[in-house]
């Protein structure tokens, strides 16, 4: 059984499912309004097309993807839409020190992308 919370929202009541994609199976039918897919590079192209995709396409549902690139998979397909910014899809990158947990004055390396990943400009 998936774990849940339900809260009081400012458009009413709301709830909140946390599945895993490790079964695709189980998280069929579900009829999502939206979906945040957390470490989304690690999951399987036919999780997202056969499963997750044609649900939101039902409920005229909204994705969020949150990852780390992991080579040129499907993920990355959307990354680079998103970079370039295609219709219907947007790139978030934000900077880790506007965390405001981030402790000023601390020095952390910066991490680099491969050149082979476009930047947004």
């Amino acid at each position: 059984m998936p774990t849940r919370a339900e809260f009081e929202g400012a458009a009413g009541p709301c709830r909140v499912w946390f599945l895993s994609a490790d079964n695709p199976d189980s998280i069929r039918g579900f009829g999502f309004q939206g979906i945040v897919l957390d470490e989304a590079a690690a999951v399987p192209a036919a999780v997202w097309n056969y499963v997750l995709r044609p649900t939101l396409a039902q409920t005229l549902g909204w994705a969020v993807f949150i990852s780390t690139l992991m080579g040129r998979n499907w993920f990355y397909d959307m990354f680079t839409r998103g970079v370039e910014g295609r219709a219907g899809l947007r790139f978030f990158h934000p900077h880790f020190c506007h965390d405001p947990h981030c402790r000023s004055g601390k020095t952390v390396r910066k991490p680099r992308m491969p050149d082979s990943v476009p930047t947004p400009k």
